[in-house]
């Protein structure tokens, strides 16, 4: 048996109390906003310095070959993705042709509308495990 669902009158008051909790939820975030600008604006100019030297560490990396390092504690990761920008109407063109060569066709299409895209991911090195660092002393 299904649960009775709330009549209209009472699906018209939960919203109404919905929408102003959402509106309240949206003004608090405000004055919390306006209250301690300055640390947000820190933190916009911090992730500003992040992204564009992330930005020069994977051009680096990806003119001198390197795909991973590590630097006190910190692992630097290249990666490459693939991202595609799809046209709808192209590719339901090839996919709807009955032809032999719809493989290739498919893969140039592919290599046609990606864009390569270059980010490296930092993390902490991970710690060498107790066992490990016991049978270096000995």
């Amino acid at each position: 048996m299904e649960p009775a669902s709330p009549e209209p009158q009472d699906k018209t008051a939960l919203l109404d109390k919905l929408a102003q909790e959402m509106i309240d939820i949206n003004a608090d975030q405000k004055a919390f906003r306006k209250e301690h600008k300055e640390i947000f604006t820190t933190n916009t100019e911090f992730n500003r310095r992040r992204q564009s030297t992330r930005t020069q560490i994977a051009a680096l990396m990806g003119a001198a070959g390197i795909n991973f390092f590590e630097k006190d504690g910190q692992e630097f990761e290249l990666r490459n993705n693939l991202v595609p920008k799809h046209n709808m109407e192209e590719l339901n063109a090839i996919l709807s042709e009955d032809s032999e060569d719809k493989d290739d066709l498919v893969a140039k299409y592919m290599a046609r509308v990606s864009k390569e895209k270059c980010e490296v991911l930092t993390r902490r090195s991970k710690r060498k495990r107790k066992e490990d660092s016991d049978d270096e002393q000995e």
